[in-house]
């Protein structure tokens, strides 16, 4: 799962120096608004299938509409061409129709070398280009634009992951190979800007309409008020030699219904990295095992799936930065078992044994808190950016009821 989902794009874009500053000018608290301007671009959220949250876009002249799934681990934009076809099982190029049709945008420029082109490998093939794009505000005033930005265009997407509602992926992902072409490398260099703040809101789906809101990004800026309950951000340097999970911070602790959980090895720091994308948290055997196997659930191999009794509620926590983080008790499970009284929960086991040291922290945990992903200029890394995340626990009551957006089937 983790390759097929980080390689892809690992080596999209080729590199360009930043120049630099040492020092990340971290935000001030609780609201920042960065260059002076924050816009807030509403997130929406389609209630089927695994709960994608996308960002409402638009790419090329005259813009066509995209729902692109917001993606920590992506660098940059990738969108299926009109075109596309898939000889897998799972028809992705069908899913995410009608595409994106670059003949017809009189801004598209192709920057592919030769005739063809591989997007990670083996999980899509098609070609690079720049075009012109808006991620859409509530408003025409509030729309963020961007021409030029650097982009993969999918022909064959027999091996790309796609959601319910999704026509291809904004990603937050930063990479050694690629800066210069990701949205946050291309947003730095057009200010030009020494940095750049985003904030993540994700709200719980709405079971009662197909689509509904799915959060906010602050671009450009941090706004907790309304939204944390401290009102404050606990702030971590996040490992770039993670070049997979481009966001990935330590994880110093964790705790199951007050009982402290072994990570791996004595002395040895694990790294979680954060993605939206999944709405789950995947956690290592070794760990999952601590959890659920004390409390007598059930394991299913064929579906990786832990059952938890839907009437009962359990308080996983994440201590980061020195900070404990709650996951909130009412999305430990996400659907109920036809004619039982058992539901499938959120955390999963990693099946394959390489990816132990793996902590993957989506969009469950992403719920509980407000997000802030910083990005500067740095002389001290090797693609010339530097990271730091922002936490901030949301108000989570530990003795509330199972959420109403459980749902049946």
């Amino acid at each position: 799962m983790r390759k097929s989902l980080f390689f892809l794009l690992a080596t999209l874009f080729a590199s360009s120096a930043l120049s630099a500053t040492t020092t990340p000018p971290l935000p001030e608290q609780p609201s920042y608004r960065g260059d002076g301007t924050i816009l807030d671009l509403p997130l929406r959220i389609v209630n089927s299938g695994a709960f994608s949250y996308f960002l409402p876009s638009a790419l090329g002249t005259p813009p066509q509409s995209l729902n692109l799934t917001l993606s920590f681990g992506i660098p940059g934009l990738v969108v299926p061409d009109s075109s596309c076809i898939s000889d897998s099982e799972f028809d992705a190029c069908q899913q995410f129709a009608p595409g994106f049709n670059a003949s017809a945008s009189s801004t598209f420029v192709n920057t592919t070398s030769g005739s063809s082109s591989v997007l990670g490998g083996t999980f899509a093939s098609g070609y690079y280009g720049n075009d012109t794009f808006t991620a859409l505000g509530n408003s025409s005033s509030e729309n963020y634009v961007v021409a030029n930005q650097a982009l993969s265009v999918a022909t064959d997407a027999s091996g790309l992951f796609y959601y319910d509602g999704s026509q291809g992926i904004f990603g937050l992902g930063t990479s050694s190979a690629n800066l210069s072409s990701s949205v946050l490398g291309n947003r730095l260099n057009n200010g030009p800007l020494a940095f750049f703040t985003v904030g993540v809101d994700l709200e719980d789906p709405d079971l009662s309409q197909s689509t509904s809101s799915g959060g906010t990004l602050n671009w450009g800026g941090v706004d907790l008020e309304g939204r944390s309950s401290s009102g404050n951000l606990t702030w971590m340097a996040v490992n770039q030699s993670e070049t997979l999970d481009p966001w990935s911070i330590p994880l110093d602790g964790m705790d199951f219904d007050g009982r402290s959980i072994q990570l791996g090895a004595d002395g040895v720091v694990q790294m979680a990295s954060l993605e939206p994308w999944f709405n789950a948290v995947v956690l290592p055997s070794s760990v999952t095992d601590q959890i659920f196997g004390a409390q007598g659930m059930n394991y299913s191999s064929t579906e990786n799936y832990w059952f938890v009794p839907c009437d009962q509620l359990y308080r996983l926590s994440f201590t980061i930065g020195g900070t404990r983080f709650n996951l909130d008790p009412g999305d430990f499970a996400t659907s109920s078992l036809p004619n039982t009284t058992m539901c499938r929960s959120t955390v999963y086991s990693w099946t394959d044994r390489s990816t132990e040291d793996i902590y993957r922290l989506g969009a469950p945990f992403l719920r509980a808190v407000y997000t802030a992903l910083h990005v500067y200029r740095s002389e001290d890394s090797s693609n010339g950016i530097g990271q730091v995340v922002g936490l901030s626990q949301k108000a989570v009551n530990v003795t509330s009821s199972p959420r109403s957006w459980v749902r049946s089937g």
